[in-house]
């Protein structure tokens, strides 16, 4: 809880995720650039706030940029860079079982779309 993570770039190996927050509240990261192969970033039951970082992914079959899962928070302040994430992917997602949360979403150009996923049960984040 309560920690900062600045000015690092994360890397997965294949068929990984790049940084996974779990359980943790107070959670900043500030200047982090992720690339994963499947998620860039996991939240996972933990509050985080994202500045001024950067998403990708190598794998175009991967998930997406940002999942937001299990009574998850995100909140995005500053910029956030996803021109790594491809086109067909969303750039965050959450779980709507999982009852995630995304604050700040429009002032870095995403929309919100309902009913997304394999299954309907996700809540995408895309660019405009």
């Amino acid at each position: 809880d309560d920690v900062t993570v600045k000015d690092v770039e994360f890397v997965s190996a294949t068929g990984e995720s790049a940084f996974q927050v779990y359980n943790a509240n107070g959670v900043v990261l500030e200047n982090v650039t992720a690339t994963g192969d499947e998620a860039a970033v996991i939240i996972n039951g933990s509050k985080v706030t994202m500045k001024d970082c950067k998403v990708a992914n190598t794998d175009e079959n991967g998930w997406g940029g940002i999942n937001v899962d299990k009574n998850g928070e995100l909140t995005i302040e500053g910029t956030l860079d996803y021109t790594g994430v491809a086109a067909t992917k969303p750039v965050i997602w959450a779980e709507n079982t999982g009852n995630g949360v995304v604050n700040g979403f429009e002032a870095v150009g995403l929309t919100k779309q309902e009913n997304k996923g394999d299954s309907s049960d996700q809540t995408w984040y895309v660019a405009e």
